[in-house]
């Protein structure tokens, strides 16, 4: 039994380790980035240039464990996402299309127009064959978010999506959302140094894929410093490291790059088919995917000012920036 608890102790020990070398490596990437834009002239103070041009929409999806309340006020909260104050909410639903109840709801939470596709859950990649009793919710709304987002009809008439969830809060004005700050971005992602999958299972085979997957096509990481931290991950914990899951923004252009496309098809689509039989996740995908194929001015890491996480599980809403000023 003591050998037992030494045993767990250690390996606390080193996850603890693990995250606070990851800090410190992160904010190296950081300043290494941060260095590479201004030996490149693309220092965010030169190369603001006017983004009104773009069509931008705003995307959620409703799964079974979304809160519908918090969705409201999260809303609320896109009063603040001043560069675009008519861009369109796009509320996607799994197979079943809204309710009146629920339109009349979310009308009364936002002024933004609001439009409401649907997901067919039961579309499953060719060849896949589900197993009887298996839920596939979740690796069909992994599968949406890497995949078929990017072609859905509802999305023709738009350049820029920016997602949005129910643990979301803009607490803050923010003149340039629901678009980039540049035309040189294609992926903004607020995120937070040293985030990694805590579930290794979900990932297991997914590094692996994604290294052959390079390998056998000639790819070498455009972002070298993110790959080294897909490595020191991998080979440290033995997961990866993710990007944040309820806020981003993405250029749809960027997205449907054949070179892109094929790697999110691959994913997805094809064998071994890991976002349903191991439970890859749209999150690790994203670090790998701008890892892969990003660069250092395409790339935005920048904390969004007044951007605020909901602890939805622990019933921390922060009311007084979250839902009150909105009320």
């Amino acid at each position: 039994m003591r050998k037992a608890s030494q045993t767990a102790i250690v390996v606390l020990l080193a996850i603890v380790s693990f995250f606070a070398i990851a800090n410190v490596r992160e904010k190296e990437l950081f300043n290494t980035t941060t260095f590479l834009r201004r030996l490149q002239g693309n220092d965010e103070t030169k190369v603001v240039r006017k983004t009104s041009a773009l069509n931008p929409v705003i995307v959620s999806l409703i799964t079974d464990s979304t809160s519908i309340n918090d969705l409201c006020n999260s809303f609320r909260t896109l009063k603040n996402a001043e560069g675009h104050p008519d861009a369109p909410i796009l509320v996607f639903h799994l197979e079943n299309e809204a309710t009146n109840e629920r339109m009349a709801l979310f009308s009364a939470c936002t002024d933004r127009p609001i439009f409401y596709p649907t997901i067919d859950l039961d579309d499953f990649p060719e060849g896949f064959v589900p197993e009887s009793g298996v839920d596939y919710t979740s690796a069909q709304v992994n599968r949406f978010w890497t995949t078929t987002i990017w072609e859905h009809s509802a999305l023709v008439p738009y350049d820029v999506v920016m997602r949005v969830d129910h643990d979301s809060c803009l607490s803050l004005p923010n003149v340039y959302l629901p678009s980039f700050k540049t035309t040189y971005q294609n992926y903004h992602s607020h995120y937070f140094p040293g985030t990694v999958e805590l579930n290794m299972n979900h990932l297991r085979g997914m590094f692996e894929y994604a290294e052959t997957y390079m390998q056998d096509r000639g790819i070498f990481p455009r972002i070298g410093e993110m790959w080294q931290k897909v490595l020191y991950t991998h080979n440290t914990v033995g997961t990866l490291p993710t990007f944040q899951d309820s806020f981003e923004v993405s250029r749809k252009s960027f997205m449907l790059k054949d070179e892109i496309r094929e790697w999110h098809y691959a994913l997805t689509d094809m064998p071994p088919y890991g976002y349903f039989t191991n439970g890859w996740n749209v999150e690790a995908e994203r670090y790998l995917t701008l890892s892969m194929f990003g660069t250092h001015s395409s790339l935005s890491i920048d904390l969004v000012p007044g951007f605020v996480q909901k602890s939805l599980k622990i019933d921390r809403r922060h009311p007084g920036v979250c839902e009150t000023p909105f009320l």
